[in-house]
């Protein structure tokens, strides 16, 4: 738009107009210059009004791609913040439900094993059947297992479609507490026996291991 602002000018310079103080000779040249430039100039203005209208156009299209570009990183700006929030409050759920269940997976006591067995959760069913089998590893933590009703409670964990993992802990719990006299008179009471014969018939058990295990466990129940 400058350069066409420029030649303007030069033209509006060289051409000149007619003039008054011209010898004759020269007044006729000066008229075809008059009228040569008469043509030309509308040319030069047309064309300095397209290089301005050009320079118009391609500014306010570089303002309006700048908001365009503002107003997309505005909306991804929005989005990464929504993620994150989201992110940051389930977080803050599972920190505050960690607090609550951690602290009882790993108590050695009996009475917070036999409390986890309440959990409906198989991972915390599993945590639970696993710590009563190593408490059970001692005659004294056995006999107070027992006495504290955990038969019942592992027992019934093995109903059907029960997890492969929670059926293999349980199993190995029941096992444990059954090699003292108090543990296998407490299975017996609890009907232990027949909830380990519907388990292997009906097919609780996903893996051939629990139902070989169970199977097991069930036929030294019975000869004792």
């Amino acid at each position: 738009m400058i350069r066409s602002r420029h030649a303007l000018r030069l033209l509006l310079r060289s051409r000149g107009t007619a003039c008054e103080v011209c010898s004759p000779a020269k007044s006729a040249d000066c008229s075809s210059r008059s009228l040569q430039f008469s043509r030309e100039l509308p040319k030069a203005v047309s064309q300095a009004q397209l290089s301005f209208n050009t320079g118009l156009l391609r500014a306010h299209g570089t303002r309006g791609f700048a908001s365009s570009s503002d107003a997309a990183e505005q909306g991804g700006f929005g989005r990464n913040l929504q993620v994150r929030l989201v992110r940051t409050v389930a977080f803050g759920m599972i920190l505050v439900a960690a607090t609550k269940v951690v602290p009882l997976m790993f108590q050695s006591t009996v009475p917070h094993a036999v409390g986890l067995c309440d959990a409906k959760e198989p991972i915390m069913q599993k945590a639970a059947a696993s710590r009563v089998s190593r408490l059970a590893e001692s005659d004294a933590s056995l006999k107070e297992l027992v006495d504290a009703g955990v038969v019942h409670k592992l027992l019934a964990m093995l109903k059907p479609e029960v997890d492969e993992g929670v059926a293999d802990a349980v199993l190995c719990a029941i096992k444990e507490l059954s090699r003292l006299p108090e543990g296998r008179e407490a299975l017996k009471s609890a009907g232990a026996t027949a909830v380990l014969a519907e388990a292997v018939e009906q097919q609780w058990l996903q893996g051939e291991h629990s139902n070989t295990q169970a199977t097991k466990i069930r036929n030294w129940l019975t000869v004792r």
